[in-house]
């Protein structure tokens, strides 16, 4: 990659707009919004607040051709089998796609930094755990906010109020606060300098019309696709699993090993590869862990992997899971129980598990009552400001 035309070109504009803020990108530009912003499908997506410019978006977009990104797109987009190591179509594409859709299915050294790792939390928890980190923090963490027009609650003027809230986060990170900005506020001479943030940090900012199973689809395959696009420029095969043989090396090493989601192993009974679940996560760590312990002291793995499945279970909703063991199914409340107690009985340590006990009990007695903490109780006719 680092030797294709349109990256060298990149690297030596990079030069000459690496010392160019978003502040004066945008005293530059007023329309910089509205320049930088792509609206399609429900979904607008501004970008305005990234260091960039027309020449260096050209510049991406000619090393994303450069680097076969077309291609591979429509590879993907036809069904045919982009994931080498299982031999699988990547049907990412069929999270957005509508209900009766008709979906079609059939090593060098990375020099890059790569697996860049997405993180967040809902409203204004952020803001309270680690916006100071992205605002202050000496390492640069582009930041993604992401709003809707519409509500799933009735609480009165809440949402503006949120809207408002991530508009301002995004221009914080943008253009931080001057110490002559900070005292214009009042602030004391002593605690300007906590005060003051650079800003230059970059961020992107996603509007949907409403949370739905359609927007969520939508959202997941744009991230799922910006990880694979990443992968094409930097050569990587975004979509496969390591090879592994019974013992969990990886094919072709001896002293690699390679367990859970991973690793894709064929046996007779998983000729497709096992589940990607916790169990078999859990279940070949501890085979790994005594074949290990067999190679140090004897210099042989004497334990073949074997999947024992112990069924599946998932938590629905408040009293609702599905549990399905062996030849055994229960629903509702019954298997909201049994998915209760099985994961408190796996947890390790006797406080832990009283620890969660303790909290799931609180939580399921003031379920949805969060919001009571901080929002006064809503009378109707009655302003809530």
């Amino acid at each position: 990659m680092t030797e294709t035309k349109n990256w060298r070109l990149l690297a030596s504009h990079h030069g000459t707009i690496k010392h160019i803020s978003l502040r004066e990108l945008f005293t530059e530009n007023n329309d910089r919004v509205n320049d930088f912003n792509i609206e399609a499908k429900g979904i607008l997506f501004d970008y305005s607040k990234h260091r960039i410019n027309d020449k260096n978006l050209s510049l991406l977009l000619g090393l994303a051709r450069e680097r076969g990104l077309e291609e591979r797109i429509r590879v993907m987009f036809s069904g045919e089998k982009t994931n080498e190591t299982e031999q699988w179509a990547v049907l990412h594409t069929a999270l957005h796609a509508p209900r009766d859709a008709n979906i079609r299915t059939d090593g060098e050294s990375v020099s890059c930094r790569t697996g860049p790792i997405f993180w967040g939390e809902p409203g204004t928890y952020g803001q309270h755990s680690f916006y100071q980190l992205l605002q202050q923090g000496t390492h640069l963490v582009p930041a993604d906010f992401i709003g809707f027009k519409e509500v799933l609650h009735t609480l009165p003027h809440h949402q503006d109020y949120l809207i408002v809230n991530m508009i301002a986060q995004g221009e914080a990170l943008a253009f931080g606060k001057t110490a002559d900005e900070v005292r214009s506020d009042g602030v004391p001479e002593s605690l300007i300098p906590l005060k003051v943030f650079e800003g230059n940090r970059p961020s992107s900012t996603f509007f949907l019309d409403k949370l739905t199973p359609e927007t969520l689809g939508k959202l997941i395959a744009i991230y799922e696709h910006s990880v694979f696009v990443q992968g094409v420029i930097w050569g990587v095969i975004s979509f496969d699993r390591m090879a592994v043989n019974e013992y969990n090396q990886v094919r072709g090493y001896n002293d690699i090993f390679a367990i859970g989601d991973i690793a894709f192993m064929q046996t007779p009974d998983f000729p497709a590869g096992h589940p990607m679940v916790a169990q078999v996560a859990i279940q070949q760590g501890r085979n790994l862990g005594r074949n290990i312990l067999s190679l140090v002291k004897k210099g042989e793995l004497i334990s073949k992997f074997r999947y024992r499945d112990k069924g599946s279970m998932a938590i629905i909703g408040k009293k609702d899971a599905v549990a399905d063991i062996k030849s055994i199914f229960l629903n509702g409340k019954t298997g909201w129980l049994i998915w209760s107690v099985i994961h408190l009985i796996s947890l390790t340590g006797f406080k832990n598990k009283i620890a969660v006990a303790v909290n799931w009990a609180v939580k399921y007695f003031t379920y949805e009552k969060a919001n009571q903490l901080i929002i006064r109780k809503y009378v109707p006719g009655k302003d809530q400001n």
